[in-house]
């Protein structure tokens, strides 16, 4: 009987999987928009463009989402 029940996703999970696709979105779409800016108006060759669209991708991954969801964790528990 276990094995057979249906797994639904917590208030928590849903909320965390919409903050992962934003958070995905936003940063695809800066990094992306920053490798063109400075591939066509600044001039610069395609592997500075790619080195700095990388980093602006992991530039905004925020530092502290892990301790934000392990309080948020721990006060609904």
């Amino acid at each position: 009987m276990a094995s057979t029940e249906k797994k639904i996703k917590t208030p928590l999970r849903i909320e965390m999987d919409r903050l992962i696709i934003v958070m995905v979105v936003i940063a695809l779409s800066l990094g992306i928009l920053f490798f063109l800016l400075s591939y066509l108006l600044i001039g610069y060759d395609a592997l500075t463009c790619v080195i700095f669209g990388i980093g602006i991708l992991v530039a905004n991954v925020p530092e502290g989402l892990l301790g934000c969801i392990t309080v948020s964790l721990a006060i609904t528990a």
